[in-house]
């Protein structure tokens, strides 16, 4: 059984992670943790939707980053790009607060303010999954 795709055990002293064994240098010199990109099979069996589509969002954001500038899932957890990149993610949703409050966004203010909030479940879920990857 492979215990990364495990996500019953809810448990986070019990180590169903991988250790991280060995890290790479990117090309400004950074130290990149060993990582497994998340992967539609980590969604869990139950398909909580809000978990389901902050992991697909992970997915998604690694694949576009990854190739252009480097993907968070890539980071390790003390680097200091993560408090900036989920504060960003979190000025995106005052941002639709503001939208909302100025009239801007109609009928479309729940759809973007769930999906900026999808946004920065990700970025911390991917942060989180960073620490424990650690171990």
């Amino acid at each position: 059984m492979n215990m990364r795709n495990d996500r019953l055990r809810l448990d986070p002293a019990e180590e169903w992670y991988p250790k991280a064994t060995a890290n790479s240098i990117n090309q400004d010199g950074d130290t990149l943790r060993t990582f497994n990109p998340p992967t539609e099979s980590d969604i869990p069996i139950h398909g909580w939707r809000p978990y389901s589509d902050m992991h697909r969002e992970r997915i998604r954001a690694h694949a576009k980053h990854d190739e252009r500038d480097g993907s968070m899932e890539r980071k390790p957890f003390d680097h200091p790009i993560w408090l900036p990149v989920l504060t960003e993610e979190l000025g995106q949703v005052a941002q639709v607060l503001c939208d909302n409050e100025l009239g801007a966004l109609g009928d479309d203010f729940k759809r973007r303010l769930r999906e900026e909030l999808v946004q920065v479940g990700a970025m911390a879920a991917a942060w989180i999954d960073a620490i424990d990857v650690a171990g």
